[in-house]
């Protein structure tokens, strides 16, 4: 039995084709999502710049910008705020899985990175196009060889 005006309120009853009557929920309210707490700043990691410094590949040009040096930025924005903000989508896959390795207090896997963000599409590129320029050169020295033989 429905128990508040509430619930009564968002139920529709339709009579439907064989002549039962059935009830439909309309919009139904959902509970509000919870709010995930906001970890401590550590001495090791004491704010924003020293986070994004101590994870490397260039986030710390994102820390005075986007997060303005605010702890509590920096853990409530998500995917969405980043995109919005024009952060790229490695960059913003990265920040985010190390701040869940922060949150979840697992600080080993928080280390000091000097690798740089690459396109490794435009580097595989790069290498492949160096490559065939390689065996367009030795083809083209085999060929002069042949007709003018070794000695010239």
């Amino acid at each position: 039995m429905l128990s508040t005006h509430k619930t009564i309120k968002n139920l529709f009853f339709v009579i439907n084709k064989q002549g039962f009557k059935t009830a439909t929920v309309i919009n139904p309210e959902f509970p509000p999502r919870r709010k995930r707490p906001v970890p401590e700043p550590t001495t090791d990691i004491p704010d924003v710049q020293t986070f994004l410094n101590k994870i490397g590949r260039d986030t710390a040009q994102y820390g005075e910008s986007i997060y303005q040096n605010d702890w509590n930025k920096l853990f409530s924005y998500n995917g969405k705020h980043l995109k919005k903000l024009n952060v790229p989508i490695p960059a913003r896959k990265y920040i985010l899985r190390h701040l869940e390795y922060f949150r979840l207090g697992e600080y080993d896997l928080i280390e000091e990175s000097e690798k740089k963000l690459t396109n490794t599409r435009i580097v595989k590129k790069q290498q492949a196009d160096q490559l065939a320029q390689e065996e367009e050169d030795l083809k083209k020295l085999e060929e002069w060889e042949a007709t003018n033989g070794k000695e010239a």
